[in-house]
């Protein structure tokens, strides 16, 4: 068998698309005849420093014109990308030239607000009675403003909620500073208004540009 011109066209590349912090989408043309692409994604235009496990990747199926990069990315890190076309043959492959060489910054990381625990158990309260309060500690980073507050709120009126273990009501406040919130002790107390269960019910945090 003779191969004619088994050197693939060079596909064109396009924007990077759903960046994030940690991931982004490449993107470029298709081209007729192909098995697949290879792609690069460096942290510099040269391509001499590479991501690991995206230098000459290959991806496969003619039709194929995106992949979501989404391992070894830092936040608010400048990456370039190209892409090959490639035919593999049982004699080797035969790759296109670079295409044009597209570059994108990934976003800068995301406020956070965590919890040190997921659930509280309150147990059988008898209606229009207050519990004894549970506790669970607050953290955030990267909060927005630098400082500001965070509101606590309760579900519904059969809890309220407190910053200090002394005024409860149906919202309270967490002042912070540093953009950060460090194992901030907060408080719930059960006082149901009517019998039945009371399960699968959140506390919501607002501010610092998070919501949770």
């Amino acid at each position: 068998n003779i191969l004619i011109d088994p050197i693939p066209a060079i596909p064109t590349s396009s924007a990077a698309t759903s960046i994030t912090s940690s991931s982004f989408t490449a993107n470029w043309s298709t081209v007729s005849g192909v098995t697949g692409y290879r792609l690069d994604v460096a942290t510099d235009a040269a391509f001499t420093s590479m991501v690991s496990g995206y230098n000459d990747l290959y991806v496969s199926g003619q039709s194929t014109s995106s992949l979501v990069v989404n391992s070894g990315l830092s936040a608010s890190t400048t990456y370039y990308y190209r892409v090959r076309a490639a035919s593999q043959y049982t004699v080797g492959e035969f790759a296109s030239g670079n295409s044009s060489s597209q570059n994108l910054t990934t976003n800068a990381p995301a406020p956070e607000l965590n919890t040190s625990v997921s659930t509280l158990s309150f147990g059988s309260q008898d209606v229009l009675t207050t519990s004894s309060s549970q506790t669970f500690n607050l953290n955030g980073s990267l909060l927005s403003p630098a400082s500001g507050n965070i509101t606590m709120t309760a579900p519904n009126t059969d809890w309220t909620v407190s910053s200090d273990n002394s005024s409860f009501g149906p919202t309270a406040t967490i002042s912070y500073t540093g953009s950060t919130i460090t194992n901030f002790p907060v408080y719930v107390k059960f006082n149901p208004q009517t019998a039945g269960s009371k399960t699968g019910i959140n506390v919501t945090f607002s501010g610092g540009s998070v919501a949770s």
